[in-house]
């Protein structure tokens, strides 16, 4: 059931406030009691020491504390500086969880001695460390006084008055009490180290079970697409000749592989993942080795490598070999770091054939590599400019470059990388943490050094659909890995600017123009950051004559050498950047832009842009004004009305539902549709998002019709974000979405869910914290791998409220808690007709600002 705003789940940390006042006031009075200076109680680790000082001795105190900061910060930064600490590998592994050991000790032994000294039991014990803020009230406001003549007894004396005390019924107490202590300690601290930092056997499990549903059944020999072959484009005498045109003298293959382990190693040994799978590879032939630079995370899964150090290793015939370890003061998100290593590999491990691969966070030409332990880089990404100017100084050529990382394969990635390599391995969409699979296709290139480039891209993009079925039980359309062919990107891009240019020059003219830009933008297959499209679909979504747009799609397909054959029928093997929903991150974007000599792109979007920031009202009612200030923005358009807006849009009564009244000009400026709904509590109303409408009855008309379903997680109607629709190859439509919640009531979190079009169960993907869920990804990176619940973790469901007048209010929770359990939550279509609720139609226009009908109130029967 769902609550209004001042309900019982948002009053919960209006409770928690009050009962750490209540605490407060409690030590308040213990202190006056004891003889101490009440105020003191409002200092931690002061209140702690004098309540050891009162009530038994300090040295516990001091030690247990400590040890407590020794375990969690001390050793960690003296290992980070190469400082000797003679603690054993396997405790110094583990010194989060024992720095959380220290401090319930030391919490136990606090109350123990406080519940001595003011004459109570092992009882009042258990009282204070599980109904603390009960017991504290009684001890500070019944007639319980302060002994200090129990306090302070020690040796012969305390032994002879224990005893006297001890009761068969005290000792049975004293037993079960221990025993719920500790293991009430045991899980607590189990639960710590599973959730936040998972000691080394429980992640080694996991790898051992990715390892083993994988290996030996990825053939890489499945279904792909080939787009170049099917391009019916003449070949381009303009493009240069491939690097290595020719591979039959090749003796063996070098891959250098820079790979930054960030938080993805140090969480979940995601690399460690690919790394076994690399061993497995080098060690089915002689003929590969992956020379490797390494670092940027606090712990590494894979035997050989070192924690919280940047070093290099080779890996050859299924062996790793430790070659160097740099200075601690090395970056892995820094340009100089990358600049050397390609250097220092290609002078020392010269090859026939070379490869070059990333691994870590990508955010598309924004950066690679999120360093999380170099101090003064950490988190920061490695640009495409440094990492231009890093190959540039290098000045060597691959066959290959990978990006085993998030949003890589895009046009201005391409613009970037093609004067080094001849192919670009990499991915339109964000990876899963399991991401790219290693195994089948460098196990041949091991076998067989001279195996052409486009049969090893070939399968690789068949071994990543392979093993991701394989983990998942069922093909995963939402992800998605390409080859592109480097030589035609100069081609496609020149083509793609020619297009955009020639639109931007009537901008001011010729407003249609910039609808057919708007209009193509809004359609086109958004990936996870939203102004991330598929190239192709936007060109198919164009305004252009037939011919015209078949010359510009094969001019792409043919820079497209072969992709993955499981992802959505949209999603085509090349992305573009163009700046739409998040104008917020352009202005970070444009300055990127600027350095990569992006400057035909620039002049068209900063237009594009400056037309959709000029507008006063937008996608999120937002007031956009201030982007005057921005380097990008241009002035001239702030008057540019080439669509009608308004509010309240009247709707037409038509037999079981209603049509919105727009007229012809209006409905040539809308672009997209969807149908909000907002579900009655009280005198309130939680707003319950929208989701995409498509039928329009075949008359133009906009319909507005709502048959009381809507999605819900674990039975809650959920406030729905839509997301990208996708449509696998067999025509089955499966639905995205979005929803806001907390986790553990204090993470704001954003939960991503897909269901099917015949309103079948849907998946809970996983979630995101808030603030990684946004395309200004420019700080580090986007997120590789959605996180996924745990069966203890606590979910509540936020949403919008607004009041009968349809005034917002607060975003509040909204809902009960709901535990993940055994059985996870479950996505389902559920059936709201007996509530009461409100719908109305959400109409998009080329400005990209909102239009809404007036409302439709629902009464329960």
């Amino acid at each position: 059931m769902l609550f209004c705003p001042l309900g019982l789940v948002e009053l919960i940390p209006v409770l928690i406030v009050i009962i750490l006042l209540f605490r407060i006031v409690c030590r308040w009075f213990i202190f006056k009691k004891m003889g101490t200076r009440p105020w003191l109680s409002l200092f931690p680790g002061i209140r702690e020491f004098l309540i050891f000082k009162k009530c038994w001795k300090v040295w516990p105190f001091l030690v247990l504390l400590g040890l407590s900061v020794v375990f969690g910060l001390i050793v960690q930064v003296t290992a980070y500086f190469d400082v000797y600490v003679p603690i054993p590998h396997l405790i110094r592994q583990n010194l989060f969880a024992l720095s959380i050991i220290c401090l319930i000790v030391l919490t136990i032994l606090m109350y123990k001695h406080l519940s001595f000294a003011f004459g109570h039991d092992i009882g009042y014990l258990m009282g204070l460390l599980f109904l603390n803020p009960v017991f504290l009230g009684m001890m500070a406001f019944s007639k319980n006084t302060y002994h200090e003549d129990l306090a302070k007894m020690t040796g012969k004396e305390a032994k002879e008055y224990t005893e006297k005390r001890r009761t068969l019924r005290n000792r049975i107490l004293s037993v079960a009490s221990a025993l719920i202590i500790v293991g009430t300690s045991v899980g607590y601290v189990s639960y710590i180290m599973y959730t936040e930092q998972q000691p080394p056997i429980l992640i080694n499990k996991r790898l051992a079970d990715t390892y083993d549903r994988t290996a030996g059944y990825v053939s890489g020999r499945g279904k792909v697409v080939y787009p170049a072959i099917e391009s019916t484009a003449v070949s381009d005498h303009s493009v240069r000749d491939h690097y290595f045109p020719d591979k039959s003298h090749v003796k063996e293959t070098t891959v250098y592989m820079y790979l930054v382990g960030s938080d993805l190693e140090d969480t979940t040994g995601s690399a460690s993942v690919n790394l076994a799978q690399i061993k497995d590879a080098t060690a089915a032939g002689s003929n590969l080795k992956f020379i490797i630079e390494a670092g940027g995370t606090g712990r590494w899964f894979t035997k050989g490598f070192l924690n919280r150090k940047t070093a290099r290793y080779m890996i050859k015939d299924g062996e790793v070999t430790w070659l160097e370890t740099l200075p601690r003061e090395t970056s892995m998100s820094d340009e100089s770091t990358l600049k050397d290593f390609l250097i220092w590999a290609n002078n020392n491990y010269p090859s026939d054939r070379k490869m070059l691969f990333f691994w870590d966070h990508g955010g598309g030409f924004s950066g690679f590599g999120a360093d999380i332990v170099t101090p003064g880089r950490n988190g920061r990404l490695l640009s495409m400019d440094a990492i231009t100017k890093a190959l540039r100084a290098s000045n060597q050529k691959y066959d290959v470059i990978g990006f085993d990382a998030c949003l890589m394969q895009t046009m201005e990635v391409g613009h970037c990388l093609e004067p080094f390599a001849d192919y670009l391995l990499a991915s339109e969409e964000s990876e899963p943490d399991s991401g790219l699979y290693y195994t089948a296709a460098f196990g041949r290139l091991a076998q067989e050094p001279t195996l052409d480039t486009l049969k090893f891209g070939a399968m690789m993009c068949s071994s990543f659909d392979q093993s991701l079925e394989l983990l998942n039980g069922s093909p995963q359309v939402a992800y998605t890995v390409s080859m592109v062919d480097l030589r035609y990107i100069p081609s496609v891009q020149k083509m793609f600017v020619g297009y955009l240019d020639r639109l931007d020059r009537k901008f001011r003219t010729d407003k249609s123009s910039f609808a057919q830009m708007s209009t193509a933008r809004s359609k086109a297959y958004e990936f996870q950051m939203e102004d991330q499209i598929d190239l192709i679909d936007f060109i198919e979504m164009s305004e252009l004559p037939a011919a015209q747009k078949d010359k510009m799609i094969n001019r792409v397909k043919k820079s497209i050498t072969v992709r993955s054959s499981a992802s959505a029928n949209h999603i085509n093997g090349l992305a573009v950047y163009m700046p739409y929903d998040d104008l917020y991150s352009y202005s970070n974007v444009y300055g990127d832009m600027v350095k990569l000599n992006l400057t035909n792109e620039t002049k068209v979007y900063n237009d594009f842009a400056s037309i959709i920031g000029s507008q006063k009202i937008t996608k999120d009612d937002w007031d956009f004004g201030y982007y005057e200030d921005e380097d990008w923005y241009v002035d001239d358009f702030e008057d540019y009305n080439a669509s009608l807006f308004r509010q309240d849009i009247p709707l037409l009564e038509n037999g079981d539902h209603y049509v919105i009244d727009l007229s012809e000009k209006e409905k040539e400026s809308i672009i997209s549709y969807e149908q909000g709904v907002r579900l009655k509590i009280g005198k309130r109303y939680a707003d319950l998002g929208s989701y995409y409408v498509f039928d329009d009855d075949g008359d133009d008309d906009y319909d507005l019709r709502f048959d009381g379903k809507w999605v819900a997680i674990n039975g809650a109607p959920a406030a729905l974000h839509p997301g990208t629709i996708m449509e696998a190859e067999d025509g089955t439509i499966i639905y995205s979405g979005t929803v806001d919640a907390t986790l553990n009531f204090m993470v704001p979190i954003t939960i991503f869910i897909e269901w099917p079009e015949d309103g079948g169960e849907g998946t809970i993907i996983g979630y995101l914290p808030k603030d990684q869920d946004s395309d200004d990804i420019d700080e580090s990176g986007m997120p590789r791998g959605i996180k996924k619940f745990k069966g203890s973790n606590i979910v509540t469901l936020t949403y919008d409220w607004y009041d009968e007048e349809g005034n917002y209010l607060s975003t509040a929770l909204g809902h009960l808690p709901m535990n993940v359990g055994v059985y996870g939550l479950k996505v389902t279509q559920e059936d709201i007709s007996n509530r009461n609720y409100e719908y109305y139609g959400v109409l998009y226009d080329v400005l990209n600002r909102v239009l809404k009908t007036e409302v439709v109130k629902h009464e329960a029967q």
